[in-house]
């Protein structure tokens, strides 16, 4: 699985460089067959701002469909 260069460069502005290159090693792996298609991949920041989640959730959506995007939420549960 390989993306376009303008993907990469368009990914590596929306992310923390610790995400973008844990994204790549990522597909690195994918590629090398090191890592297997069914791992997760579960990125540091945690994109707090609704807008933010959204561009990282459509960038994907539009540009690298191969992959789907959730929103992960680590902590306490809360009773409501």
């Amino acid at each position: 699985m390989s993306l376009y260069p303008e993907v990469w460069t368009e990914l590596e502005q929306l992310l923390s460089a610790e995400d973008y290159q844990k994204f790549h090693d990522f597909v690195e792996g994918l590629k090398k067959g090191t890592t297997s298609r069914d791992t997760w991949l579960v990125l540091d920041e945690e994109f707090t701002e609704k807008e933010r989640r959204g561009k990282v959730h459509m960038f994907f959506k539009e540009s690298v469909k191969l992959y789907e995007t959730d929103t992960i939420v680590k902590g306490e549960s809360r009773k409501i």
